[in-house]
C-alpha cells in the first residue's frame, strides 16, 4: 500500500516586531527553500505477508519462505529524502516470531541524484545503504525487493506484526517514524488439517441406553491447531468400537468436510449393543481418509436390570416357573430368556402378582450377559380358570305329574343353580320342578363363578309335557263372507286345560243354521269335495274346511262330535261361529266419464255393483274395457275392492264408445256402455291450405287452421294469426275479403272456431312463402305455436303489352332480327297460353318490306305466334327502302291499333344504303339464373355504333371462369350467336371473349352472370358427436340444392325423427328450456337452422330430417339426411340388487348388484365400488367375493366395461334382514349420491334340504361354442341347498362332448358341452355318487349351424372382413321390454347394446360396427320384474361383409310363477309379458294346450291351471305366443313348480307352513323397498301395484 506522510508547520504570529518576522522567514528559507514547503514521502508497503500457512514455519514438517512484495519509498518533495548524504543506512526489523531469509533481497534507486549502494539481509534485519546528492529534483525513490519471510513457530497462532525501521544513519526521511511506520504486515494462519482428535470423550451408560456423553471429533493441523483447511467440501469420519466387545450402534459416519461439519462432527444416538455389550475397557477410534486417526479414552457399559413378566391360569399355587416368564424390557431383538428355575409370588390368587423372590431363576441366551437379575423386578398375571357343568338329560312328563328333583355338578366344586326357561310350562324352586301346562319344559343349569373361576357355560335340558284327551272344540272367526264364495274355517281340539291335543282321531260333524239349499261344506278353498264332517288325526290338533252359501244372511256354524245333531257341551264341547253372508256383485258398470282433450288421458272407472247398484267392495276379479276409434289404453281392468280404472288416450279428436267384455269369465253382466268425447288439445300449430297458383293482380284465398299437437283442429281461446310473405314486391298485401275489403296484417280466430280466412294479393311473379305465425314481429318457426307455410307460385297476369327490342339499324335488303315479348299490366313476362302477334311496317318505296321467320331463308310471314311456355318469339325484318321506318307488333290482324286490346309495341329502324360492318364482338348483358338450368349468353357482331352486322357469319370463343361449363366456340349467324353455360356452384362467373378464329374484330367486351342456388333437393345434418342420456345435443340442418349449394330462398318445414324407442325421446328448439317440437321451419333468407335432440334411452340411434310430415322418406322429394348417434348412459344414479331368494343359516347366498343411470340404462364405464351392508344383528355376518373360500370383504368391485358385480352373503343368525348396496363407505344413505339397492333375505335356522338334482334350461348355441349347463341341488320348493358338495353325472346324447361328473359346490355345479354337429341333444342325470337325490330332471340343448364362410379361389377358408357396417335389428317382444343384444362367445355373454321396446311391443336397434367370424349375437327381452325371454341367436352376414344385416326377431313371452308351490287341487298361476292381443299357449311337462289366454293391451297375461289332474311333485312349464297371422315364437325359458298336499297360503313367504312374524317382516321389507322389482313381490292381488289393499289381504290371512 502507499501512504503519504506530510510535515506541517503551524506558525502563529502575535504582536511581534519586524525583527522576529525576519528570523522566522530565514528559518523557512533554510529548511525548504524559497519556493517549496516540506512534505512526507510515499511508502509502498510489502504485500503477501498475511495469512501465511503454519505449514511453512521453521519448525514445520516442510518449512518454506514466502516472498513479499516490493517496499518502496518515493519522495514528494526535493528534500523529504534528505540530500547531500553519502552511505546513509536504514535498518528494517522483522516482528517477533518471524525471520527473513538471510542474503535474499535487492535494493534499487530511482529518480534524480540518488544511489542504491547495498543491502544486507539477516534473519532479523534488512540494512539498506544509499546516497543522495544536492539537487532540487523531488523524484527520488528507493525500492527493496525479493525479501522472503517465514514464521519461526507454527504453533503460535496467530503470529502477527509489522516490519518496522528500527535504526539507521543520516538524516531521517520525512514521514518515517522509527519503530512505528509499517513497511509491511505479517500474520500466520493454521495449516492444513492432518489428523483427528476427540474434542469431547465418550462416557459409558447402562446397556440399552445411548452413551452418557456423545463424542465430538475435530480436525487439527500438524501443530494440533483446530483446522478445516484442506479438508475439501466433503470428508466422512467413521467411528468404530476398537476396544472391548459389543457392537457400536447408531449413525457412526458423519461428514467433517467444509460443506458439512467444517472441521467438527458431533455424534448423537450412539450406543453399544449386541453380545458382550456390557463391560469395561471399551474405546472408540475415529478415522477418515487422509487424516491421522484418534482413539478415545476408555468407558464402561453397565448390565441392564431385567424385568420379568408372565401369565398363567389360576391353580392355587404361589410359584412362578421359568417356562411362563419372559424378559419384557429386552433391547430390540436380543436373545435373552428366562432359562431355568422357579421364583416365588406374593399371592396365589388371580390377578397381577409380584415376584417376591427370584429363587433359582436364571437367564439364558446369547445376549444374557448384558442383563442382570440383581436389582430386577417381575410380575405374573394369574387369569381366572374355566369350569364346566355336568347336567344329565330329563325324561318326558305328563301334565299333572308330581313335582320332582334334579341334580348337576360343577368341575370347580362350586354350587350349581337351576332356572326354568319356559315358566309358562314349568317352574323351578331350588332344584325341584313343578309342571304348569303342556309344551316343552326347558331347565337351565348355571354356575356364576368367583374371583378365581369364570362363569360356566350354561347347560339346558328339555323334556316334553304332553296334553290330555280332547275335551273341547274351538272354531276360529274368519270374518264375514260374500255369497257364492267359500269361507275357510279351522277347527281345533283342546284338552281340559285348554291345550291343543293330538291324541287319537276325532270326527267332527259340521252344521249351519242357514235354511238355504245352496249351503255346503268343502274340503278345499277352490275345488275339492262336498263334506259333512272332517277328521283330526293322530298327531294333529286342527283341521280345515270351507263354508259355501248363496243366500245372504247371518248364520251359525257349528263343529260338533255329535251326529245327526250338535250336542252342545255333551262329550266334547261343540264350537260355534256367527258368519254374515253378504250379497255380491252381479254386474260391471262403466261410470259416465268426463269428456276431455287429446292432451291428457281420460280416466274411465268400472265398478262391480250389487243388484242395488252399490259397489261390491270385496270384488277382486277383472273385466276388459273396449274402445272404438283410435283410442288406446283399453284392456283388462283390474277390479280391486269392486272398483277399477283405465286411462284411455287418443291422438284423434273423436267420440269413443266404451263397452265391456267378460274376459275373465266372471259371469257378471257386461252390457254397460258409455261414450266419451276427446276434443282437440291446446293449440300447437297452424296449417295453411295450398290454394294453387295466383295470377299477378288477383287475390287467392287462404284458410288458416289451428290444430293441436296431433293435428286435430282446436277451437280453444282466441288466436291472433300474423301474416307474412317472402315476396319482394312492393304491392304484396293481405285482404279480409275476396274482393273489396281492407288490407290486413293479421286475423283472429275466435273461440269455438278452428279456422280463419284471408286473401293474398301480389303483382310480382315468383315462388313465395306465405307464413301464418303467432309472432307479431316476424315468422318464428317452432317458437310458441308452430308456424304454417305455403309455397305460392305467382304467375303473370293476362297479356297486356307487347315489347320490341331495339336491334339497331340495318342496311337495305338485309335482315334485322327482332324479339317480340309479351307482358302483363305489371310488366311481368307472360308465358301462359299462345298469343298471335301481327307485324307491320310503315316503310314506303318501290318494294314492299317483308318479315321472315328465320335469319336466312325461311318463310315470309305477317304474324308470329308466341307459344305457351314462352314469353317471346323472334322475327326478322328485311327492307329494300332506305329511310327511317316504324316497326309495329300488334294483336290486331287488320292494322296496328295502339292501346286497344293488347298495347302495340313499336321500334324505329333506320334503313341505310351503306352496309353495317362489324368491328367488334359484344356480349349482351345476360340475366342471372340458378344452378338448376343453363343460362343463355348472346354475342353480337356490331359496328362501332352498336348496330348489328346481320351479314356477319364467323365465330368467336366465349371464355368463363369458376366452375361454369358450356363455354367455347360461338357460332355467329347473321351477326348473333348464343351459348348455354351451366354451373353446379352458386357463384358469379366472369364472361370474356377470345378471337380464336382470327377475325380481327375487337373482343374486349366482358360481362358477369350470377348462378344462384337451385331449388331445395336435399337436406344435410352435421355430426355433433355422441351425447349422454338425459342431455340435449345440438344439430344443424341445412337445405341444399342438387349440387350441395346452401339454399336460402323461401321457407320450408323440416320434420324431425329418431329411431330411438325411448319413451322420452324429444326434439327441442333450444339448448335449454324452450319447447318440445316435431318439426322446425327454415325461414326465408337463411339456409340452416338448429335444433336439439334429447333422449333418456342409451343406445345407437339414427336422427333423421325429412320434408315428409309422416315419416322419413329417403330420397323421395327432398332427400332426407340422417346421423348415427350413440346415446351413452348418464352417470351412475342407482344400484339394483337381484333377489336370489332365501338362505339357510351358515351358508352363502350369491347376489348380483347392477349399476344404472337415473333412466335405468346400464352403466359400464369406469371402475365402481358398491359397499355392502346387512341389517342383521349377528356378529357372524360377512360378505364374500366368491361362493366358497376367500376372506370377508366390505365391498364388491364393478369393473370397467361391466354393469354388474357379484358377492355372496353369509349369516349364521336366523331372521329376516335387509341387504343393502351403497356408494357410502360408512353406512347406507338411501337416495343420497347413488341410490342404494335393498333386498330382503330370510335366513332360516331350518336348513334347506335337497331332494333332487335339477338341470336348468339352456339356450341355443352355435356349434363350436361352449354351452354351459347348470345343475342345482334343490328342495321341493326349488330352493338351492347350499350345503350340497357332492356330485351327480350329466348324461348327453348325440355327438356332444363334455358331459360327465358335475362337481357341486354350495349346491350348484356346471359342465361346458361342445358339439361339431348341428343337432338337438337330450340331457339327463345319473346318481353315480349314490346321493339318494331325485335325478329325473331332463332338458334339451340345441347346437345351431355356424354360417359357412365363402371359399377363395384356392379352395381354402378366407376370413371375412373384420367389421361389417352394422345390423338393423327389429322385432316383436312385449310393451316396454328391455331389449339386450349379447355377444355370445365361449368366454361368456357380454352386453353389446340395449334398447327398450315401444308401447306396442315392437323394437328397433342399429348394432354398429360389429365383428364377424368371432361368434354369434343373441337378442333377449327382459320385463320389469327381471323375467327374460328365450335368447334369439343370429349371425353376422359373411356373404357381404360391407352390407347392413337386417334381422327380424319374434321373441318368446316372459314367464313367472304366481306361486312356485301350490296345494293339490288349487290352481297354479303363470304370468308374464307378451305382445298385446297375441295368443299365449302353455306347455306343461311337454304337453301342449295346458292353458291358453290372450295378452292384454299392456302385454300382460295370466293363465290359471287347475292342478287336480297333476301328480304330486315337480312339473315344468313353458309358454309361447302366436300372432294373429299364426306366426309362432320360440318357447320361453322353462320354469319348475311343485304340487304338494300341504297347504301353502299366498302370504307364507318363506313357505315354512306358518304365517307368522317372519312373513310379516318379509312383507314389510319388500313393502318399503326402493327397488320396484322387490316391492312388486308384495303384489298379492295381481294388480301390478303394491298398496293398502295388499296390506289388507296380508292382515286378513295373518288373522286366519
Amino acid at each position: 500500500m502507499t501512504t503519504n506522510h506530510r510535515l506541517a508547520f503551524s506558525t502563529q504570529f502575535g504582536r511581534v516586531g519586524r525583527y522576529s518576522f525576519a528570523i522566522a522567514l530565514a528559518m523557512l528559507l533554510t529548511l525548504g527553500g524559497a519556493n517549496t514547503a516540506l512534505a512526507a514521502v510515499t511508502i509502498t508497503t510489502a504485500t503477501g505477508g498475511t495469512n501465511i500457512s503454519a505449514d511453512k514455519a521453521a519448525n514445520a514438517t516442510s518449512p518454506a519462505y514466502t516472498t513479499l512484495g516490493n517496499i518502496s519509498i518515493t519522495s514528494n518533495n526535493n528534500n523529504d529524502i534528505p540530500k547531500n548524504q553519502t552511505n546513509v543506512t536504514m535498518i528494517l526489523s522483522a516482528p517477533s516470531g518471524w525471520a527473513f531469509n538471510p542474503g535474499v533481497g535487492t535494493l534499487t534507486a530511482g529518480g534524480s541524484r540518488i544511489t542504491a549502494n547495498s543491502i544486507t539481509v539477516t534473519a532479523s534485519t534488512i540494512t539498506a545503504n544509499y546516497s543522495r546528492s544536492n539537487n532540487n529534483s523531488s523524484n527520488a525513490s528507493l525500492t527493496i525487493s525479493g525479501i522472503q519471510v517465514r514464521a519461526t513457530n507454527g504453533a503460535a497462532i496467530p503470529a502477527s506484526g509489522s516490519i518496522l525501521q528500527t535504526g539507521g544513519t543520516g538524516a531521517a526521511i520525512v514521514g518515517i517514524t522509527l519503530n512505528s511506520t509499517s513497511f509491511g504486515s505479517l500474520s500466520q494462519v493454521v495449516g492444513n488439517a492432518t489428523k483427528l482428535a476427540f474434542n469431547t470423550q465418550p462416557v459409558g451408560a447402562t446397556y440399552g441406553s445411548n452413551l452418557g456423553t456423545q463424542p465430538v471429533i475435530k480436525s487439527q493441523d500438524q501443530f494440533s491447531n483446530l483446522s478445516a483447511t484442506g479438508l475439501g467440501a466433503s470428508k466422512n469420519v467413521t467411528l468404530t468400537l476398537s476396544a472391548g466387545t459389543g457392537t457400536l450402534s447408531g449413525t457412526a459416519t458423519l461428514d467433517i468436510g467444509t460443506a458439512a461439519g467444517n472441521g467438527t462432527v458431533t455424534y448423537s444416538g450412539l450406543s453399544i449393543t449386541g453380545v458382550g455389550a456390557a463391560g469395561s475397557g471399551k474405546a472408540l477410534t475415529a478415522a477418515a481418509t487422509g487424516l491421522t486417526s484418534a482413539v478415545s479414552s476408555a468407558f464402561t457399559i453397565s448390565a441392564l436390570a431385567a424385568v420379568l413378566t408372565g401369565t398363567r391360569v389360576y391353580d392355587g399355587t404361589a410359584t412362578a416357573s421359568f417356562s411362563i416368564l419372559s424378559v419384557s424390557n429386552k433391547v430390540g431383538a436380543d436373545d435373552v430368556t428366562v432359562a431355568s428355575g422357579i421364583g416365588t409370588l406374593t399371592s396365589a390368587d388371580a390377578g397381577a402378582e409380584s415376584i417376591s423372590s427370584f429363587g433359582t431363576l436364571a437367564l439364558g441366551g446369547t445376549t444374557a450377559g448384558n442383563y442382570t437379575l440383581t436389582g430386577g423386578s417381575g410380575t405374573v398375571t394369574i387369569t381366572v380358570a374355566d369350569q364346566t357343568i355336568m347336567f344329565n338329560a330329563l325324561s318326558g312328563k305328563s301334565l299333572g305329574d308330581p313335582d320332582f328333583d334334579m341334580s348337576a355338578t360343577a368341575s370347580s366344586g362350586l354350587t350349581v343353580s337351576f332356572a326354568s326357561q319356559t315358566t309358562g310350562v314349568c317352574t323351578v324352586s331350588t332344584a325341584t320342578i313343578h309342571l304348569v301346562t303342556t309344551g316343552t319344559c326347558t331347565i337351565r343349569a348355571s354356575q356364576a363363578g368367583n374371583s378365581n373361576y369364570n362363569a360356566a357355560t350354561t347347560v339346558d335340558q328339555s323334556f316334553a309335557v304332553s296334553a290330555g284327551p280332547a275335551a273341547v272344540l274351538l272354531l276360529n272367526n274368519p270374518g264375514d263372507m260374500y255369497a257364492k264364495t267359500r269361507l275357510g274355517y279351522t277347527v281345533t281340539r283342546q284338552d281340559a286345560y285348554g291345550n291343543a291335543t293330538g291324541i287319537g282321531t276325532t270326527t267332527i260333524y259340521l252344521y249351519s243354521s242357514s235354511t238355504s239349499s245352496t249351503k255346503k261344506f268343502y274340503d278345499d278353498s277352490l275345488a275339492g269335495s262336498i263334506i259333512t264332517s272332517i277328521d283330526i288325526g293322530p298327531g294333529h290338533s286342527t283341521a280345515s274346511f270351507w263354508y259355501y252359501d248363496e243366500e245372504p244372511g247371518t248364520y251359525t256354524i257349528t263343529a260338533s262330535d255329535s251326529t245327526p245333531t250338535a250336542d252342545g257341551a255333551t262329550g266334547i264341547a261343540d264350537a260355534t261361529d256367527s258368519v254374515v253372508v253378504n250379497p255380491v256383485a252381479t254386474k260391471f258398470v262403466i261410470i259416465d266419464p268426463s269428456d276431455g282433450t287429446v292432451d291428457a288421458p281420460i280416466t274411465v272407472t268400472v265398478q262391480a255393483q250389487k243388484p242395488d247398484n252399490s259397489v261390491d267392495t270385496n270384488y277382486q276379479s277383472d273385466v276388459t274395457l273396449n274402445t272404438t276409434g283410435s283410442a288406446t289404453g283399453g284392456g283388462v281392468v283390474d277390479i280391486i275392492n269392486g272398483v277399477g280404472t283405465k286411462n284411455i288416450s287418443d291422438t284423434v279428436a273423436e267420440t269413443v264408445d266404451l263397452s265391456l267384455t267378460d274376459s275373465a269369465s266372471t259371469g257378471l253382466d257386461v252390457s254397460s256402455t258409455q261414450s266419451v268425447v276427446l276434443a282437440g288439445g291446446a293449440i300447437a300449430q297452424f296449417t295453411l291450405n295450398s290454394p294453387g297458383p295466383l295470377a299477378a293482380g288477383q287475390r287467392v284465398g287462404y284458410t288458416v287452421t289451428r290444430k293441436d299437437q296431433y293435428g286435430n283442429v282446436s277451437i280453444q281461446a282466441t288466436s291472433t294469426v300474423y301474416l307474412y310473405s317472402s315476396s319482394t314486391s312492393a304491392d304484396k298485401r293481405f285482404y279480409n275479403a275476396a274482393s273489396g275489403g281492407g288490407a290486413i296484417t293479421s286475423i283472429e280466430i275466435a273461440p269455438g272456431s278452428s279456422t280463419g280466412s284471408v286473401w293474398y294479393y301480389d303483382t310480382l311473379p315468383g315462388t313465395w312463402t306465405i307464413t301464418a305465425s303467432d309472432n307479431a314481429s316476424n315468422p318464428d318457426g317452432n317458437v310458441g305455436v308452430n308456424d304454417a307455410v305455403d309455397s305460392l307460385v305467382v304467375t303473370a297476369g293476362p297479356v297486356a303489352t307487347f315489347f320490341l327490342n331495339d336491334p339497331g339499324d340495318m342496311t337495305a335488303s338485309t335482315r334485322l332480327g327482332y324479339t317480340v315479348t309479351r307482358k302483363d299490366q305489371f310488366a311481368n313476362l307472360v308465358t301462359d297460353g299462345s298469343t298471335t302477334v301481327y307485324l307491320y311496317s310503315n316503310s314506303t318505296g318501290t318494294s314492299t318490306p317483308v318479315f321472315y321467320d328465320a335469319a336466312t331463308d325461311g318463310n315470309a310471314v305477317t304474324f308470329i305466334t308466341i307459344n305457351s311456355g314462352q314469353s317471346s318469339a323472334n322475327v326478322w325484318y328485311e327492307d329494300p327502302n332506305e329511310g327511317t321506318w316504324t316497326i309495329t307488333a300488334s294483336d290486331n290482324a287488320s292494322a296496328a291499333d295502339g292501346a286497344t286490346g293488347i298495347v302495340d309495341a313499336t321500334d324505329t329502324v333506320a334503313v341505310s344504303a351503306a352496309p353495317i360492318v362489324a368491328t367488334r364482338f359484344t356480349i349482351v348483358p345476360p340475366l342471372d339464373g340458378t344452378v338448376d338450368a343453363p343460362i343463355t349468353i348472346t354475342v353480337r357482331a356490331e359496328d362501332g355504333s352498336g348496330n348489328l352486322d346481320t351479314t356477319y357469319q364467323s365465330n368467336v370463343t366465349l371464355v368463363t371462369n369458376g366452375s361454369a361449363t358450356g363455354a367455347g366456340l360461338v357460332d355467329i349467324v347473321n351477326g348473333i350467336g348464343t351459348k348455354d353455360i351451366s354451373d353446379t356452384v352458386a357463384e358469379t362467373v366472369d364472361l370474356s371473349l377470345s378471337d380464336s378464329q382470327g377475325t380481327g374484330l375487337g373482343v374486349s367486351s366482358t360481362e358477369t352472370v350470377s348462378f344462384a342456388p337451385g331449388t331445395v333437393a336435399q337436406l344435410s345434418l352435421d355430426n355433433p358427436g355422441d351425447e349422454a342420456a338425459g342431455t340435449r345435443i345440438g344439430y344443424t340442418v341445412t337445405r341444399k340444392d342438387q349440387y350441395g349449394n346452401a339454399v336460402t330462398a323461401g321457407a320450408m318445414t323440416v320434420y324431425l325423427y329418431s329411431t330411438s324407442d325411448g319413451v322420452n325421446k324429444k326434439f327441442y328448439d333450444a339448448a335449454s328450456d324452450g319447447s318440445a317440437i316435431t318439426s322446425i321451419v327454415i325461414t326465408n333468407g337463411i339456409s340452416s337452422v338448429g335444433f336439439w335432440q334429447y333422449d333418456e334411452k342409451a343406445g345407437s340411434w339414427f336422427v333423421s330430417v325429412s320434408d315428409n310430415a309422416t315419416a322419413p322418406d329417403g330420397a323421395t322429394g327432398i332427400a332426407d339426411a340422417s346421423d348415427a348417434i350413440a346415446v351413452q348412459p348418464a352417470a351412475v344414479a342407482k344400484f339394483l340388487l337381484d333377489d336370489p331368494g332365501n338362505m339357510t343359516a351358515g351358508t352363502r347366498l350369491g347376489y348380483t348388484v347392477t349399476r344404472t343411470d337415473q333412466f335405468d340404462n346400464l352403466v359400464t364405464t369406469s371402475v365402481g365400488l358398491a359397499y355392502l351392508y346387512s341389517s342383521s344383528t349377528a356378529t357372524t355376518t360377512a360378505f364374500y367375493s366368491s361362493a366358497s373360500g376367500g376372506a370377508p370383504t366390505t365391498f364388491t368391485t364393478i369393473n370397467d366395461g361391466s354393469s354388474s358385480g357379484t358377492f355372496w352373503y353369509y349369516d349364521q343368525t336366523a331372521g329376516t334382514w335387509l341387504i343393502t348396496t351403497s356408494d357410502n363407505t360408512v353406512a347406507p344413505d338411501g337416495a343420497t349420491g347413488v341410490t342404494d339397492a335393498v333386498d330382503s333375505v330370510t335366513v332360516s335356522a331350518i336348513p334347506i334340504v335337497a331332494t333332487r338334482f335339477v338341470i336348468l334350461p339352456v339356450s341355443t348355441v352355435q356349434i363350436g361354442t361352449g354351452a354351459t349347463v347348470t345343475v342345482e341341488a334343490q328342495d321341493n320348493s326349488g330352493n338351492v341347498d347350499t350345503t350340497i358338495q357332492s356330485g351327480v353325472t350329466l348324461v348327453s346324447t348325440g355327438s356332444a362332448t363334455g358331459a360327465g361328473l358335475v362337481t357341486m359346490v354350495n349346491g350348484v355345479g356346471t359342465k361346458v358341452l361342445q358339439d361339431t354337429v348341428a343337432e338337438t341333444i337330450d340331457l339327463s342325470l345319473s346318481d353315480t355318487q349314490s346321493t339318494g337325490l331325485d335325478v329325473s330332471s331332463t332338458q334339451t340343448l340345441t347346437f345351431s349351424a355356424t354360417p359357412v364362410a365363402p371359399s377363395t379361389s384356392g379352395g381354402g377358408y378366407s376370413p371375412p372382413s373384420p367389421v361389417i357396417i352394422g345390423a338393423q335389428l327389429t322385432g316383436q317382444a312385449f310393451p316396454k321390454a328391455q331389449i339386450q343384444i349379447l355377444s355370445v362367445s365361449p368366454l361368456g355373454t357380454i352386453l353389446q347394446e340395449q334398447t327398450m321396446a315401444s308401447a306396442s311391443g315392437t323394437f328397433s336397434l342399429l348394432l354398429k360396427d360389429i365383428a364377424v367370424g368371432v361368434g354369434s349375437y343373441g337378442i333377449v327381452g327382459i320385463d320389469e320384474l327381471g323375467r327374460t325371454t328365450q335368447t334369439k341367436v343370429f349371425n353376422a352376414n359373411y356373404d357381404n361383409p360391407n352390407a347392413l344385416v337386417s334381422v327380424n326377431s319374434f321373441l318368446s313371452p316372459t314367464l313367472g310363477l304366481i306361486h312356485p308351490t301350490v296345494r293339490r287341487n288349487d290352481v297354479v298361476g303363470f304370468v308374464g309379458m307378451a305382445m298385446p292381443g297375441y295368443t299365449i299357449g302353455a306347455e306343461v311337462d311337454g304337453v301342449r294346450g295346458a292353458g291358453i289366454t290372450v295378452a292384454g293391451a299392456d302385454g300382460s297375461y295370466k293363465i290359471l291351471l287347475p292342478t287336480g289332474a297333476l301328480a304330486l311333485g315337480s312339473h315344468t312349464v313353458r309358454v309361447r305366443q302366436v300372432s294373429p297371422d299364426e306366426t309362432r315364437s320360440e318357447y320361453s325359458p322353462q320354469k319348475v313348480f311343485t304340487v304338494t298336499s300341504l297347504f301353502t297360503p299366498q302370504t307364507d313367504f318363506n313357505q315354512d307352513g306358518i304365517i307368522n312374524v317372519q312373513d310379516w317382516s318379509i312383507f314389510l321389507s319388500r313393502f318399503s323397498a326402493t327397488n320396484p322389482a322387490v316391492r312388486m313381490r308384495d303384489d298379492l292381488n295381481g294388480d301390478k301395484k303394491v298398496d293398502v289393499t295388499d296390506l289388507s289381504i296380508f292382515v286378513r290371512t295373518l288373522k286366519k
